[in-house]
């Protein structure tokens, strides 16, 4: 009964989107330079996709892009303009203090929120332009 559910669901008008298949989604867990560690998803859809990076705000951590995410991974026409679109690899975090990352040893600047980012691209080999 579960199966047929969630077969017959039509989860965000997506049920006649064609699935993105393959798509690798990898959880990582990364210790930054100042020992704290940031929990971080890549999803790759294509080696030759672009890379868009997604941070949470306060108070959330990063589930809060999971109603964005299918959007972004779907090769169907856009909904509204009928145009076709290419998908995206997409990085999504939880930022320091956040979701599974923990918290540093040292205060939270916007500086060191970027050099996070700039460490995960780097760490996790993800090409910047």
């Amino acid at each position: 009964m579960v199966s047929r559910f969630l077969v017959a669901a039509d989860v965000a008008g997506l049920g006649n989107d064609p699935v993105p298949w393959p798509i690798e989604r990898k959880e990582h867990v990364v210790t930054m330079p100042d020992s704290h560690k940031i929990h971080a998803i890549t999803i790759t859809t294509s080696p030759d996709a672009p890379w868009i990076v997604f941070a949470n705000s306060l108070l959330t951590n990063l589930h809060m892009w999971e109603f964005i995410i299918p959007h972004l991974i779907s090769s169907s026409p856009d909904l509204v303009t009928g145009k076709s679109r290419k998908p995206y690899n997409v990085l999504i975090h939880s930022q320091r203090g956040h979701g599974q990352s923990t918290v540093p040893p040292v205060h939270t600047t916007i500086p060191s929120l970027a050099s996070d980012i700039a460490y995960l691209l780097s760490t996790l080999n993800i090409p910047t332009p």
